[in-house]
Order: C-alpha cells, then structure tokens, then sequence
C-alpha cells in the first residue's frame, strides 16, 4: 500500500506567493497608470467645475537655425492675451486688448454683448445657429481641457504632468494652422493643484517660428457671477 504523500507547506508558500506575484503584475498591467489616472480626473474635475476664470496667452518666437543663436535670448516676434470667465453652462466674458482699449464680449446663451473701453454695454445680432452662441463659445473654452482628459502617455515630475493627447495631429493642426508633420520640438504639459488643472503649456517649432500656449485657470469654482447689463435685462 503505497504511503499518501502530502505537499510541503513550503511548497505551498511558494505557489501562493507566485499567485500573488501574477495578481500584481496583472494589476499593473490592467489598471491605468496613476499619473495618467490623476491628470484625466483633474481635467474631468476642471471641466465639471461650475465657474472659472481661463488666462490665455499665446508667445511666438524667432526660431534658432544654428547652435549660435540658439545660445542667444529668443526673439519674440509676437504676442495675444484674453481673459475667458467662464460660468456653466453657457456664459462667458472675454475680455482682450486691442490697440490700447479694453474690448470686452459678453455671452448669455443666445445673447451677447459688447463694451469697449469705459462705453456701455451694447447688445450685438443674436445668432442664427440652433444651438445657441453660449453653448458653443462655452465648447470651445471647455476644448483646452480634452487632451489632458483623454492623455495616452503621461509621465509625472512633482506637479507637472507632460502628456501626449489620444488626437494629437488634429489639435495641433487646429492650434498652430500647419499640418502636424511640419512641426518639431512638440511639448504638451500641466500643472495640477487639488485634483484640478491649474496650468497647461503647449508649444512646437514650425516654419522657423516657435509657438508657446499658455493657460492658467484660476477662481475655480468661485468666480463671480456673470449677469446680462443692467440696461439690457427684462
């Protein structure tokens, strides 16, 4: 009769462990990394975010063609600012310089309103769209937080995430107005703060000019109300 044979419990400590060794790697396989985790819900938060104030910048430079010039201090050759106050779902204020004067642009769903400089408000055409210019302004501005929302490859530093979005050709062809393949030297990166996105850069070298994005979000959540002109509410 032969003798039962019962297995070594350290063997049995050995399969167990190679188990939970293989659930691991499994898991890291399987789950998304934690940086990329942290950059899509900051920019999901952001987006969610019933109010905020977006400051806009947009820099392009001399771009260097020899090691000497690159040595130098860039050229700038250009320069844009505006304001975006946003305020869910569709009301927005922008506000821009332009040859010394404030212009500001007020949209209330299908209403919209101009003051430049000092002056009055005054109400400009409504559209003519069937969705309504405040829903479609309010998109656009929204926009600025999708790549980072759908980020493929996200690599962390402190708080800076720099990520490459799912779609990058076609957004750097709506931002840049060049085809993507004409463009180097491409750099999408954030800056989180309490789960949300406090600052975005992009830039690229196309056509020997060197473009810089910037977007700074702030009052999030907490900025102030935006109201139709006094003159013009029923």
């Amino acid at each position: 009769m032969r003798a039962s044979r019962q297995s070594s419990p350290y063997v049995l400590m050995g399969v167990l462990a190679l188990l939970i060794a293989g659930a691991i790697v499994l898991s890291l396989v399987t789950a998304p990394p934690i940086a990329r985790q942290e950059l899509q819900s900051a920019a999901r938060n952001t987006t969610a975010a019933r109010s905020f104030v977006l400051d806009y910048k947009a820099l392009t430079f001399e771009a260097a063609t020899s090691p000497a010039s690159r040595a130098e201090k860039p050229v700038e050759t250009g320069a844009a600012a505006v304001k975006f106050q946003y305020q869910a779902p569709d009301r927005i204020l922008q506000v821009r310089n332009e040859s010394g004067l404030v212009v500001s642009i007020l949209i209330i769903g299908r209403n919209s309103y101009e003051r430049i400089g000092s002056q009055p408000w005054s109400e400009l055409p409504g559209s003519s769209t069937e969705t309504s210019e405040g829903v479609q302004v309010a998109g656009e501005v929204l926009s600025i937080l999708h790549p980072m929302a759908d980020a493929t490859a996200v690599d962390r530093r402190g708080s800076t995430y720099r990520f490459t979005p799912s779609r990058k050709d076609p957004l750097l062809e709506n931002l840049f107005g060049t085809e993507a393949s004409m463009l180097s030297k491409i750099s999408f990166s954030a800056v989180l703060g309490g789960g949300l996105v406090r600052d975005e850069a992009i830039s690229a070298t196309g056509a020997g000019t060197h473009f810089e994005l910037s977007f700074k979000f702030r009052l999030i959540g907490t900025a102030p109300p935006l109201v139709a002109p006094a003159r013009s509410r029923g």
